[in-house]
């Protein structure tokens, strides 16, 4: 058994593709799956965390009497849609007349399923010294030079998944129950099978160990959550679900732990200038939060006028489009004019054709790989970067003044103003740096804060790392102390750390990693708990969360516990399974 990885890791090199935009393609419904809609008073955009419990409250209501009335068929809820008042269940059509009788259903219709498709060009193995010239090219030198790499800045990848095993993207993970979403159940930590998410989330924030710089927010964290299962099928109910996830990732509506920024590289094929969104609902309600929703436009530029698959019309999305290393528009990348009347459609291009990005590590195997890659699902993460950038630098009175000021400063290409092949043109950070400046925002305070609420873990897990992180400037020194304070678990019996600790951050340093040594006593003792507490030692302003929870369970709670050290992996069988998928990402769709 051994040999079976190593021999699956080289065929799978040796392979290599890479999904340059996913497309999730209509599939042929399956009988006995469905979306039903609750009769339902609720509010179609939750405004606040009461609106949100409301929302939920009504939501169990309808379950519970939707278990009981059809407590004797086959029903299984398989996504808990409270923010529609909706489920995605299956039900033997021997059953569907029942349902149809429940007086508290107002609609019932099959549930759409997709499978991801490939489409665009993804070149093989490449020089790891490579210089990255998009970074140059959307001028991010400016704002880095500053200080503002997008510390303190969130970025969800609503993707394939995002393999956090890379080194440009491990130490970038928010981490914890809150920052990983499976919305099919498989994948308890977070994994990528085709590589496409890992390779639009070093776009956005990834380091430099490929051998140069490739994300523009080097310092934001990300989140994740997949938009199709293993096998590459996906459904309306699931994205739904993952989209409904980032309102409130902990699920509880009075922490703001979702994200500031939201990088979507995905369409649904076949909806070339469509006005129809099934996601309507849900991108409104981040649009309400102050969330930002990037889309790339697509790779379905050869249908000509109005290529843009959906939802990149949403009038709450920043739908973006590609170009060539010449500036020339990119073959593949979709055009507008939008024909629902709701946007500009590109809104921005950035640079698409040979771009350097993370790829696959192969459980492990290979932790700095980059590819080289083409297509909107590549540019439109460069934007997103960008916003991170300028949101971890000003005190935005609302979050799209970032998006207008990237929209004003961008280079005209194409004819004179916002055009169906550019929109506004292409992306320059600096010259939005500038408008911001000249505008007189102000900056954000620095600060520091936990960079997460709560950690889980197992006694026996030896310790656990609690991350700190600087917002705001960070081009001076700064001192903060770690205090802790005992709950049910006692210090020097159940966990150790010198209280207060000193914690100094250098110039320019955003981010410092502080172990607890967790204390194994061998007794059973339940769920133990003990809080850590940032204090500061005079001009340094704190952050929320400055107090979080540490959790402890004993080793019979192991199904609860978070990981302390290592991530996902790919058994043999899996690995193996891999060089298939991986093959099929090569066809063009």
């Amino acid at each position: 058994m051994r040999l079976i990885v190593p021999i699956a890791v080289v065929l799978i090199l040796l392979l290599q593709p890479l999904q340059a935009q996913i497309r999730l393609k209509p599939m042929d419904g399956v009988e006995g799956r469905y979306l039903i809609e609750f009769v339902s008073e609720e509010t179609a955009v939750p405004t606040s965390s009461s609106d949100i419990r409301s929302m939920r409250a009504t939501q169990r209501m309808h379950l519970t009497r939707l278990g009981k009335d059809l407590y004797d068929t086959d029903l299984v809820i398989r996504h808990d849609l409270w923010l529609r008042q909706a489920a995605a269940i299956t039900l033997s059509p021997r059953f569907l007349e029942r349902l149809e009788r429940l007086n508290y259903v107002a609609r019932i219709r099959p549930e759409s399923r997709f499978r991801a498709e490939s489409q665009g060009v993804v070149e093989l193995p490449l020089s790891k010294t490579l210089a990255q010239q998009h970074l140059e090219r959307i001028d991010v030198d400016g704002l880095w030079a500053e200080g503002y790499l997008g510390q303190g800045v969130v970025v969800a990848i609503l993707d394939s998944g995002v393999d956090r095993l890379h080194q440009d993207l491990a130490l970038r993970w928010r981490g914890g129950s809150n920052s990983w979403f499976d919305p099919y159940g498989e994948q308890a930590e977070p994994l990528d099978l085709t590589g496409h998410g890992t390779s639009v989330a070093s776009l956005v924030l990834g380091g430099d160990a490929t051998g140069s710089a490739i994300g523009v927010a080097p310092n934001a964290q990300w989140i994740a959550a997949r938009v199709f299962d293993n096998s590459g099928v996906s459904s309306e109910g699931a994205i739904s679900e993952a989209l409904q996830w980032l309102l409130d990732p902990d699920g509880d509506p009075d922490t703001a732990d979702y994200p500031h920024i939201v990088q979507n590289s995905w369409g649904l094929a076949g909806t070339e200038g469509s006005c129809n969104n099934p996601f309507a609902i849900e991108l409104a309600a981040l649009d309400a939060l102050g969330v930002l929703q990037v889309f790339a436009v697509g790779n379905s530029g050869s249908a000509g006028a109005s290529s843009y698959l959906t939802p990149a019309f949403d009038p709450h999305v920043i739908p973006v489009g590609a170009v060539q290393a010449d500036d020339e528009i990119w073959y593949e990348s979709s055009r507008g004019p939008d024909l629902c009347g709701h946007a500009q459609i590109p809104a921005l291009v950035a640079p698409g054709e040979r771009i350097k990005a993370a790829n696959l590590t192969f459980n492990g195997f290979d932790t700095d790989n980059a590819s080289l890659v083409d297509g909107t699902s590549f540019s439109s993460p460069q934007v997103s970067g960008a916003l991170a950038l300028l949101v971890s630098k000003y005190r935005l009175k609302t979050p799209k003044e970032a998006v207008a000021a990237l929209k004003t400063a961008a280079l005209d290409l194409g004819g004179t103003g916002a055009d169906p092949d550019y929109g506004y043109g292409l992306l320059r950070v600096s010259a939005a740096n500038q408008l911001l400046a000249e505008a007189g925002v102000d900056l954000k305070e620095g600060g520091i804060r936990f960079s997460r609420a709560a950690y889980r873990l197992l006694e026996s897990a030896g310790h656990v790392s609690v991350v700190l992180v600087r917002t705001g400037r960070i081009d001076d020194p700064a001192v903060v102390s770690l205090l802790a304070r005992d709950g049910e678990a006692e210090l020097g019996k159940d966990y150790d750390l010198p209280s207060p600790q000193q914690v100094e951050f250098a110039p320019g340093e955003y981010r410092k990693t502080i172990a607890v040594n967790l204390i194994d006593d061998v007794q059973t003792e339940g769920i133990e708990h003990f809080e850590l507490v940032l204090s500061d030692n005079g001009g340094v302003n704190l952050g929320e969360p400055s107090r979080i929870t540490v959790s402890l369970l004993d080793d019979e709670g192991a199904g609860d516990a978070e990981e302390e050290i290592g991530g996902a992996s790919l058994d043999p069988v899996m690995l193996l399974s891999l060089v298939g998928l991986l093959a099929c990402g090569r066809r063009r769709g």
